[in-house]
C-alpha cells in the first residue's frame, strides 16, 4: 500500500489526527502514529458493521424519572468507508 494509501484508509475510517505522510514514514504500520480513543474506537467498529460507519454520539436518550423522554439523539444514516469483504476478518 504504502504510507499515502495507509493515511487515505486511516481518514476514510475517520482518523483525523495524522496528517502528513512526512511526519511518520513507514514505521506509521509499527503504531507511531497518535489518535484520539474515539476515533480508534469508531474506526474499528466499522470493521464489526461490515464497513459501515456511524457518526460518533455520546448521549443517545435521556429519561425522566417516570420513564418520560426528555431527549432522544434522532438516528444517522450510515456511510460505507470499506467494502463488506475488507472489512471480514
Amino acid at each position: 500500500l504504502g504510507v499515502e494509501e495507509g493515511l487515505a484508509a486511516l481518514k476514510r475510517l475517520g482518523i483525523s489526527t495524522l496528517s502528513s505522510e512526512t511526519e511518520y514514514g513507514l514505521s506509521l504500520a509499527l503504531g507511531t502514529g497518535e489518535s484520539r480513543l474515539t476515533e480508534m474506537t469508531n474506526a474499528f467498529a466499522a470493521l464489526g458493521n461490515a464497513g459501515q460507519q456511524y457518526d460518533l454520539r455520546m448521549i443517545a436518550q435521556i429519561e425522566d424519572k417516570f420513564g418520560g423522554t426528555v431527549f432522544r439523539e434522532r438516528a444517522n444514516s450510515p456511510r460505507q468507508v470499506m467494502g463488506e469483504e475488507a472489512s471480514f476478518l
